[in-house]
């Protein structure tokens, strides 16, 4: 695909079934529309459940095993693949600064990883059991979002 100018919609597709997994990725730019062959990333069930832009690329969370995020430029390629071991069954994620706020809800962890050096770090270890799926995050502060109301 072509690099994209101007205004552009690009969205993930979670809990996608079987074969439909590799093609989570919509992208319109109001004159055509397409979804993204990513069949060489992503296999079996799942889809991609998180999206952000920082410095000209777009990071995607991968839902399905193994969890990892793709970083795609802006022709839509995959340029880079970030895999962690506390990756498991990413969701939301988001840039603040250079910084890169992931949820990783099977295993309770709000992970931040520093987009300069590569490092990451739990910021948060919650019950897993909150089921913690949305990330919102500001300079100040962080808010998740949880499906489990007693956490």
């Amino acid at each position: 695909m072509s690099s994209f100018e101007g205004l552009a919609l690009v969205a993930t597709i979670c809990n996608t079934i079987g074969a439909a997994s590799p093609y989570a990725l919509w992208y319109s730019d109001g004159k055509r529309q397409c979804v993204l062959d990513l069949s060489d990333y992503v296999r079996g069930p799942g889809g991609l459940t998180g999206i952000t832009y920082h410095s000209n690329r777009i990071y995607v969370a991968v839902q399905a095993a193994p969890s990892r995020i793709l970083v795609l430029d802006m022709g839509l390629n995959v340029v880079d693949v970030i895999v962690n071991e506390n990756f498991n069954d990413l969701h939301s994620i988001q840039i603040v600064d250079s910084a890169l706020y992931i949820v990783s809800s099977r295993n309770g962890n709000l992970l931040k990883r520093d987009l300069t050096n590569g490092h990451t770090t739990v910021v948060a270890d919650l019950d897993p059991k909150a089921w913690v799926c949305g990330v919102h995050c500001r300079s100040d502060d962080i808010w998740l979002c949880c499906h489990h109301l007693s956490y």
